[in-house]
């Protein structure tokens, strides 16, 4: 390991700073137990990293509630999320409308 980070540092400009040294070793530390936790077989399917994403979404979303917030207050905020994670979704599928398409459905609904 020792080599690879001499390469590595011969590799960067003369004028490096400290840090951006601490920067890549901690780089290319975290890359070494990145494969060594491939090889043992720790890892996280896309699917378990996004459940394990939103459940903390919205176990941070309860804790910024007042103590107060009833349960209804607590659905609405999880509908909210719900419709903003669809909306990421579609959006990230190409499944949006412009601006003024909007503008227009709001006016036909009455909203504007």
């Amino acid at each position: 390991m020792r080599d690879e980070v001499i390469a590595m540092l011969q590799r960067l400009p003369a004028n490096v700073t400290i840090e951006e040294i601490e920067y890549h070793v901690s780089v290319m530390a975290g890359f070494e137990r990145g494969v060594r936790d491939v090889e043992a077989g720790r890892v996280f399917t896309q699917e378990e990293v996004e459940e394990h994403i939103l459940k903390n979404q919205v176990m941070d979303m309860l804790r910024r509630l007042p103590d107060y917030a009833s349960l209804e207050d607590i659905g609405d905020h999880v509908s909210f999320m719900a419709d903003l994670q669809e909306g990421v979704r579609a959006a990230d599928e190409g499944d949006v409308i412009s601006h003024e398409e909007m503008k227009a459905r709001l006016r036909e609904e009455g909203y504007l």
